[in-house]
């Protein structure tokens, strides 16, 4: 009885015939992220709330070059919403919000690695050209005195990353992917405007300003699943 229990189980795992990503196959995929959080509380007599909504949508088309490595185009678009308020005591409280915007295009490499048949653990570099657009809002009350900022924030950059994954072949043409972490380098052009409301007057706001970064990320938004369908 161990012994067919043992083959059923060797079965369903190894599944011959599903183990190849081949030479010459064409792929295309789609992913879509999305993650909300809220919060809410008080603290030392400072009454607060906070939420902030995301999704990304995140199509690509590759070619295998050579057995398990895969070539292509890549394309996304994000879009994130955020709100908060904060109230200190009766007549002082400061609320900001922010609605953001992002599209990305550029080109991309898939390694796969085989543990089983139908079961890869995958690496993938891009680099990618990327655009973000933001309008915010802030207001700040203290008793009988307000001010109101709006402001738009436009930012272009381009990005190198490495993020890692797993694919599970339901079969020789369908694979669910699963991808979590990253690490990126990006080379950033920023610009970024405000008005405020009290003096009506604009300005440039000088603490956005070119730069570079490295960011490792394990937050939720870098999690993200989806299908590649191969032909």
């Amino acid at each position: 009885m161990k012994k067919i229990i043992l083959t059923i189980l060797m079965a369903v795992l190894v599944q011959i015939g599903f183990a190849q990503v081949l030479q010459g196959n064409w792929t295309t995929t789609g992913s879509i992220s999305y993650y909300k959080s809220q919060q809410n509380g008080d603290r030392y007599s400072i009454s607060y709330t906070y939420e902030h909504k995301y999704y990304n949508i995140s199509p690509t088309i590759g070619y295998v070059v050579a057995n398990n490595i895969e070539v292509g185009l890549i394309g996304s678009y994000n879009r994130s919403k955020s709100n908060s308020e904060k109230i200190m005591d009766a007549g002082v409280s400061n609320t900001f919000y922010n609605d953001s915007r992002s599209w990305s295009a550029g080109v991309y490499t898939k390694a796969y690695k085989f543990l089983l048949s139908n079961f890869a653990v995958t690496g993938q570099a891009d680099v990618s050209y990327d655009s973000y657009s933001s309008d915010f809002a802030q207001k700040n009350i203290a008793y009988y005195y307000s001010n109101e900022y709006v402001g738009e924030h436009e930012r272009n950059y381009i990005s190198a990353t490495i993020s890692p994954g797993i694919s599970y072949f339901l079969s020789d043409k369908i694979s669910l992917n699963l991808k979590y972490g990253s690490l990126s380098y990006t080379k950033m052009d920023n610009q970024a405007y405000y008005r405020n409301q009290a003096y009506n007057r604009d300005h440039l706001d000088d603490s956005a300003a070119d730069g570079h970064s490295l960011v490792l990320n394990f937050s939720s938004s870098s999690f993200g699943a989806g299908l590649s369908f191969f032909f």
